[in-house]
């Protein structure tokens, strides 16, 4: 979680390539997320930064997990003013 940390402190550091930092919680939380939208990811074009992943779905399964990863993939695509398969 450290590096997480250290990565989105100075993110004008990283802005001219894209990077990769993981972060997992505990195994084997299922639960709801009453702040999800329509998304399925959360976006932050100021920062350049998207978040992805089960925790961003209104349930935890693989699917929501999966689905999820596509929207941010679409949303990077459209930031970047790319077609997104």
């Amino acid at each position: 979680m450290g590096a997480l940390v250290v990565k989105f402190a100075t993110p004008e550091a990283c802005l001219d390539r894209a990077s990769y930092v993981k972060a997992q919680r505990w195994g084997g939380a299922f639960y709801s997320n009453a702040d999800a939208g329509d998304m399925m990811c959360f976006v932050d074009r100021a920062r350049k930064l998207a978040l992805c992943g089960d925790c961003c779905a209104p349930s935890s399964t693989a699917e929501n997990a999966m689905l999820s990863g596509v929207a941010a993939g679409k949303a990077i695509a459209e930031a970047l003013g790319k077609t997104a398969l």
